[in-house]
């Protein structure tokens, strides 16, 4: 067992930052898992049931489970021992039209909030609420293809919480707003469950 996998307590979940150019391909995920079992990148037996679904790892090797985003030069791998889990990071490097987006793809009520809001601030809003939205629905294994309207967020003061997702009670959700290397990003790291503590391991151009 590697150095890495023997830190990873059963309470915890670890996060990695990487550097990745569009070349990369899984690249940047394989290295991770590999250092986290003790093998080379190419023996890492990912397994995937369809193009869609969420990659896993096969036995003996699933007590490790994990997730991963990118988005620009940015990817973010979350693991965990025994906890499916989702992970998103959204770049803002290209600009769209945000509230055209959720007037079709989000809820009313979050359409609503986000139209009370000066641009800059709902561009932000806007991410930050895909990314949960994202990264809640990876942790169910579910396809984004099914509509993001799967989850839905009520705006609170403070904060805000879920008040539908696809599995369980919505307000079991774990989501946690994750520092990103970068000002122009935005991730969402979530699961369902008990609280677990949250290790960032290093933003690295590897």
């Amino acid at each position: 067992m590697s150095a890495p996998a023997r830190a990873l307590d059963d309470d915890a979940i670890h996060v990695h930052w990487r550097r990745r150019s569009h070349t990369d391909g899984r690249a940047p995920l394989l290295r991770v898992l590999g250092d986290y079992l003790a093998l080379t990148t190419d023996a890492v037996p990912l397994r995937q049931a369809s193009a869609t679904a969420k990659p896993q790892l096969a036995p003996p090797f699933d007590w490790l489970c994990f997730n991963w985003s990118h988005s620009g030069p940015w990817a973010v791998i979350a693991v965990a021992r025994g906890l499916p889990l989702g992970v998103d990071v959204e770049h803002s490097g290209r600009p769209r039209d945000t509230l055209a987006i959720a007037q079709r793809f989000y809820a009313e009520t979050e359409y609503a909030a986000l139209a009370t809001m000066e641009p800059t601030a709902r561009d932000a809003m806007f991410r930050r609420w895909w990314t949960i939205k994202e990264a809640v629905i990876k942790a169910c294994g579910s396809s984004l293809g099914r509509g993001l309207s799967q989850v839905a967020i009520a705006v609170g003061d403070p904060g805000f919480s879920l008040t539908r997702a696809p599995l369980g009670d919505p307000s079991l959700w774990r989501v946690h707003s994750l520092a990103t290397p970068a000002t122009d990003c935005d991730a969402t790291l979530a699961w369902y469950g008990a609280p677990r503590r949250v290790v960032v391991c290093g933003a690295q151009a590897a």
